[in-house]
This record gives structure tokens, sequence and C-alpha cells, in this order.
């Protein structure tokens, strides 16, 4: 788990590295930064490192099919889900 964070910003920023477009990337790289802690939470808690790992390997197999639409309605659903199973989990748990 503690190497997670580095392997997920490896794995993302690899793709849009490919846009060739620095600005973007060093904004995504301070999301990223800011997000990291919360993912890593999310995924020790929620249990869900299956799930993203196949996320990942789907967003990776229509990135090398040159799919570029499906890859990035893809990523929009990795990222949401993550989101809302994060958000389900907490209020599921609310004191």
């Amino acid at each position: 788990m503690a190497n997670w964070g580095d392997l997920n910003w490896r794995f993302h920023s690899s793709l849009y590295a490919a846009a060739n477009r620095p600005r973007c990337l060093s904004i995504a790289r301070n999301i990223h930064n800011n997000a990291d802690r919360y993912v890593r939470l999310h995924l020790f808690l929620v249990k869900k490192t299956k799930r993203a790992n196949e996320e990942h390997r789907e967003i990776l197999k229509l990135c090398q099919k040159r799919d570029v639409e499906k890859a990035c309605l893809a990523l929009e659903k990795h990222i949401a889900q993550a989101g809302e199973s994060s958000a389900e989990y907490f209020r599921e748990r609310r004191i």
C-alpha cells in the first residue's frame, strides 16, 4: 500500500505525458500530490485494489489500441467510481 501512490502516479503520468502538454501534466501532478493520501486511504478501507488494477489494465489496453475516446471514458469512469465508492463507504459508517 505504501508504494501504491507512486505506482499509480507513474501509470497515469505515463499516459498523460504522451499528450506532450507539460502544463497539464504539472496540474495533474499537483492534483495527484494533494489527493494521494485519500486515494491510498480509499484503497485501504474499501479494499478495491483488484478493481483498480483491472481498470488500469483496461485503460492501458484501450490506449494501446489508440482508442482515445474509449480510453478517456474508461479513465473518467475509473476516477468517478473511486470517488463514489469512498463516499458510499463513509456514508454507511457515519456516526
